[in-house]
């Protein structure tokens, strides 16, 4: 049955990115410890890091870091014109230890940090940040506390950067000064840009240059990272025929497939300010499209400029920092086809958004101006849809956030464990009295009757109420 696959093929994910993080370390003298450089590994989900259920809309930089070696790690950053940004520490056994979000970092003297209500009507000239990590105890606000032994993963994370920006959101990456227990300081130099294989080499060579007993894990990571092109990944791109393969039809929902959420979160340094409703086994045919439809939650209007407190038009009151819709191979390595962020979503006049997944590489011109389009990848192997919601709003009960807070999430079990469609239906039902409008509907459709009946038509043929 698919969607109880689907919790297997998830679940063995998360643990071969637990795998991939797995770094036992041997400490290394102060001067040959880790970092190199500053920042080696950006993950994009783009090309080779197109791995482990990425959104496009985030970049990530991680760098390793050898407490043992050195009592902290100094980052010295300014706040970027971006949606949100995180940074956060993961121990050697991929666990998040510690995490701070944009609003909780307080700004240096002088400086303003725009993610805080206070500077919704300033301009600030200066919007600089210290942040600290180490092992020693400390309750001050801009710490990372890591693990107490083994080595330490630094991630710095920017969310959806504004129109015209790089993915840094045009702000430099921030520099990092490691500072050893006799007080000697090493200002670590950026990394130069690479491709992201050359970079996890060059991490795996430094590792065991160190001592470091766990450099296995950069070589599973580059394996991973060659085995995506094996797998037919987006096979719908320029030039290509746009034939469908025949996906296995055991592995394929037969049945418009349900959103649920899952106890647990796989991905390559998972973020827990993420939860997500997920939907698999769903398999392109001919002629068969995808269609969903869901209320949009309102969200800020940072992309085209505007500050965080900005609402963004059609949707309404800010509702959460940021949500995206996802279309996913469900094969390991999990890469991503396609994702429609919040602000290239297209809304109603009601306020819902209608996604359509069809088997084509530019937007067909038979969709209705109010969809926004999916490419349905057409590898031979089922997709997976994933509905992300990041940090909504305290006054906001109708988000994923709560739906896992109320118990509908499944796969919280031993791992391995057996989940029964049944189980799954259960916590769809759930998830979907929780969330209300806001609760996504999916289902198959034929095309033609898409075009003469939109998406209304899909929803009667399939027996699913609108919205």
């Amino acid at each position: 049955m698919a969607p109880v696959r689907l919790l297997g093929a998830i679940l063995r994910m998360a643990l071969l990115c637990a795998a991939i993080a797995l770094i036992g370390a041997r400490t290394a003298r102060a001067g040959d410890a880790p970092p190199a450089c500053a920042w080696p590994i950006e993950v994009d989900g783009a090309g080779p890091s197109n791995l482990a259920y990425p959104d496009p809309s985030a970049t990530y930089w991680a760098t390793p870091f050898d407490p043992g070696a050195w009592t902290k790690m100094i980052i010295r950053g300014r706040f970027p014109n971006a949606r949100l940004i995180a940074l956060a520490a993961f121990d050697a056994r991929g666990a998040q230890t510690a995490s701070l979000l944009d609003l909780h970092i307080a700004p240096d003297a002088g400086s303003l940090n725009p993610y805080r209500p206070e500077s919704a009507a300033r301009s600030p000239a200066a919007r600089n940040y210290t942040v600290t990590a180490g092992r020693e105890r400390d309750r001050s606000p801009n710490y990372l506390g890591v693990a107490k032994s083994g080595l330490a993963w630094i991630v710095y994370r920017v969310y959806v950067p504004n129109h015209g920006m790089d993915r840094k959101g045009g702000a430099p990456l921030p520099s990092i000064t490691l500072v050893a227990a006799d007080g000697r300081a090493r200002t670590v130099a950026p990394c130069r840009p690479q491709r992201f294989p050359d970079a996890i080499a060059q991490v795996g060579r430094q590792l065991r240059a160190a001592g470091d007993s766990g450099a296995a894990a950069a070589d599973y990571l580059a394996a991973s990272v060659a085995i995506g092109p094996a797998i037919g990944v987006a096979t719908n791109a320029p030039g290509a025929s746009g034939s469908i393969a025949t996906a296995d039809s055991g592995r394929c929902a037969a049945t418009p497939p349900a959103f649920h959420a899952l106890a647990f979160s796989g991905g390559l340094f998972p973020n827990d300010a993420v939860k997500a409703l997920v939907a698999g086994g769903i398999c392109p045919a001919r002629d068969r499209i995808v269609v969903v439809r869901g209320k949009a939650p309102g969200f800020p209007d940072t992309h085209p400029g505007g500050p965080i407190s900005k609402p963004a038009p059609r949707a309404g009151p800010i509702a959460m920092r940021y949500w995206s819709l996802c279309d996913n191979l469900e094969a390991a390595p999990a890469p991503v086809a396609a994702c429609r962020a919040d602000w290239e979503t297209r809304i109603d006049s009601s306020g819902f958004y209608t996604y359509v997944l069809a088997p084509a590489y530019a937007r067909p011109g038979w969709l209705a101006g109010d969809a926004s389009f999916l490419p349905w990848n057409a590898a031979p192997q089922p997709n997976l849809l994933i509905l992300r919601n990041l940090l909504p709003a305290n006054s906001f009960s109708q988000s994923v956030q709560v739906v896992q807070h109320r118990g509908c999430a499944v796969g919280g079990g031993a791992p391995g464990k057996a989940v029964t469609a049944k189980e799954l239906a259960k916590a769809a039902a759930c998830a979907e009295k929780v969330m209300g409008p806001y609760y996504p509907r999916a289902v198959y459709c034929d095309r033609n009757l898409y075009v003469q009946k939109g998406w209304q038509g899909c929803f009667a043929a399939a027996g699913v109420p609108s919205s």
